[in-house]
């Protein structure tokens, strides 16, 4: 079944009032590893599909690699760079691509180039990473895309709502150095199994994710929720820019002129108007 197709058949067998099941669960031989808030939704896959079909797709952090697992159908190369050794391991024998280390200052040089990259972490690190990426960018002379989710939830129990940095996130994203290119959308998701794991969390997955109306996991109560997916260009992007604001200033200029020279002329033809034959 084609894509489109499938992905409308889905959307049929929902009510209006739910999300759609994944596409991933549908894949030849993918089964996930982990579940919300373990990991990312898998509708986050479904979200990126249409960025990364044909093109170079890095996951920063991905754990057991659900999502990547997902869009390697899709994508014409997934490359994951996990910082954690014993993830590394699971990457692997899910035939993934990975790099184990952690992506630093230091060493960004060794970012593989990608036209779209994904992460979910603390939201404190999450504009300091999209730094780092467009730099590594630039160096390369190159341009891409980053994707990083805001948890309405947040991501440390009892710390702050993380929504909270959405907006100054975003405003972040649409200054100059990422050509006033930032954008927020929002994934709806619910990841519930049946009745028995909505109301009493039993687990479905590694670490206990009792996650539930009864049991709270990582400050959620339930595998459902709302990320708001963050998104910039990083890289070269700065001549493009200029050259679009130098557009948009010169048609301003133009159109003043314009006005100027057809108030002239309405002017003058009320004088003419006004004069003694």
């Amino acid at each position: 079944m084609a894509l489109a197709q499938l992905g409308g058949a889905l959307w049929c067998a929902r009510a209006a009032w739910q999300p759609a099941p994944s596409i991933c669960e549908h894949m030849p031989g993918f089964a996930t590893k982990e579940a919300y808030p373990s990991r990312g939704p898998l509708l986050v896959a479904d979200f990126l599909i249409p960025e990364v079909i044909g093109r170079r797709y890095v996951e920063i952090g991905s754990r057991n690699g659900d999502l990547s697992t997902c869009l390697s159908h899709f994508a014409r190369k997934v490359i994951v760079v996990e910082a954690e050794t014993p993830y590394c391991a699971a990457l692997r024998a899910r035939n993934l691509t990975v790099l184990c280390h952690r992506v630093t200052r230091e060493n960004v040089a060794l970012l593989p180039t990608a036209d779209v990259y994904f992460w979910w972490m603390f939201s404190s690190l999450n504009l300091e990473l999209a730094r780092m990426v467009h730099s590594a960018m630039v160096a390369r002379n190159r341009s891409a895309k980053v994707y990083f989710p805001v948890d309405t939830m947040g991501i440390v129990p009892g710390a702050p709502r993380d929504i909270k940095q959405v907006y100054e996130q975003l405003e972040a994203l649409r200054s100059a150095r990422f050509g006033h290119s930032g954008a927020v959308e929002r994934v709806f998701f619910d990841e519930t199994l049946d009745d028995r794991q909505t109301e009493l969390g039993e687990p479905v997955a590694a670490e206990g994710n009792v996650a539930s109306y009864a049991h709270e996991f990582y400050g959620r109560y339930g595998r459902w929720g709302v990320l708001h997916m963050l998104s910039a260009r990083v890289g070269k992007i700065h001549g493009t820019v200029q050259e679009e604001e130098r557009k948009f200033k010169l048609k301003a200029e133009l159109g003043a002129k314009q006005a100027e020279l057809k108030a002239k002329e309405k002017e003058l033809e009320q004088l003419e108007a006004r004069s003694p034959p």
